[in-house]
C-alpha cells in the first residue's frame, strides 16, 4: 500500500473530481492503489430509505476502469431487493462495516444479490461506509478487496476513514453544482416563456440553442440581430465585432437600431 506521498495525491484528485466529474476515475484508481483494493463504488442517494431513494451519482471503478455493465446490472436487477440497504440507512455516520455484518449468514446463503452479484464481482469481501451528506443526501462508499473478511487490516480501514471528509466535501460540491445548473435552467426557461422580452439562449460558441417568439420575430425582421446559419450575429459590422468580443470589452448588449433586450446563455 502507498505511503504518505501517495495519500497526498488522492486529496487533490478527489477535490478536482468535485468540480470536474471526468477526474473521478483517476481519483478512484489512486484510492484503490493506496488502500489495497480491487475497486470501489461511490454512490450518492437522495432519500432516507430504499423506498424513496433517488440516485444522484453512482460510479463503480475497478483500478480506475469503469464497469458500466456491472453498475447497470445492479441498478436494474438487484438494487430493489438488496438486503443490505435497509440496514445501511440505520448505520451510524462514518462507521465502516463489513458486508457480512449487515446480513446474517442465512440471508447470504439465500440472497440473489449476494450470490449472483456481490460474490462474482468481488463485493463479497467489501466494506461499506455511510456518510450523511447535505440536503438529505446519503453517501454510500463500498470498498472491495480480494481475500477473506479477516484479511482487512486496521491500516487499510484507517486509510479509508481518513478520506471520508474529502468524499463528503466531494458530494457537497457535486450537489451545489447540480443545484446551480437546475437554478440556471429554471431561470432561462422563465425568461424564454416571458413574452415581454426577446430572449435567445446561446451556447459558448454563439450558436442559437433556443429563442422565444418575440426573439424569433426580431431575428426574422433582422432589426439589429439576425440568425446567420444558426449563429447569432449583428446586422451592422461594428455591432457584430462588439458582439463577438463580448464580454472582453464589456458590451452591454444594446444595439443602435434595436431597443429590445436580448438574453443568452453566455452572451447578453
Amino acid at each position: 500500500m502507498g505511503g504518505e506521498e501517495q495519500f497526498d495525491r488522492i486529496v487533490p484528485a478527489v477535490t478536482g473530481a468535485g468540480l470536474d466529474e471526468s477526474q473521478w476515475p483517476e481519483a478512484s484508481r489512486l484510492i484503490d492503489e493506496c488502500c489495497g483494493l480491487i475497486g470501489n463504488h461511490l454512490t450518492i442517494i437522495r432519500g432516507d430509505s430504499p423506498k424513496n431513494a433517488q440516485f444522484q451519482f453512482g460510479r463503480l471503478y475497478l483500478h480506475g476502469e469503469p464497469n458500466e455493465e456491472l453498475e447497470r446490472t445492479y441498478v436494474e436487477n438487484y438494487f430493489a431487493i438488496d438486503e443490505r440497504l435497509p440496514r445501511y440507512f440505520d448505520l451510524p455516520d462514518s462507521a465502516p462495516v463489513h458486508v457480512n455484518t449487515l446480513v446474517t449468514e442465512f440471508v447470504r446463503r439465500n440472497s440473489a444479490t449476494y450470490n449472483e452479484f456481490l460474490a462474482p464481482s468481488g463485493g463479497g469481501n467489501s466494506v461499506m461506509v455511510r456518510l450523511v451528506g447535505p440536503q438529505g443526501l446519503n453517501i454510500i462508499w463500498l470498498l472491495a478487496r480480494k481475500g477473506k473478511p479477516n484479511d482487512w487490516s486496521g491500516d487499510q480501514i484507517e486509510r479509508a476513514k481518513s478520506l471520508l471528509p474529502h468524499l463528503r466535501q466531494f458530494a457537497r460540491v457535486r450537489q451545489t453544482l447540480a443545484d446551480a445548473d437546475a437554478s440556471r435552467t429554471r431561470s432561462m426557461l422563465d425568461l424564454l416563456l416571458n413574452d415581454r422580452f426577446g430572449a435567445i439562449l446561446l451556447d459558448r460558441w454563439g450558436r442559437i440553442v433556443e429563442a422565444n417568439d418575440r426573439a424569433r420575430n426580431l431575428l426574422r425582421r433582422q432589426e439589429g440581430l439576425k440568425d446567420s446559419r444558426g449563429f447569432l450575429t449583428a446586422c451592422r459590422t461594428a455591432d457584430n465585432v462588439r458582439l463577438r468580443n463580448w464580454p472582453l470589452d464589456a458590451w452591454d448588449g444594446t444595439l443602435r437600431s434595436e431597443p429590445s433586450p436580448v438574453a443568452g446563455g453566455e452572451t447578453q
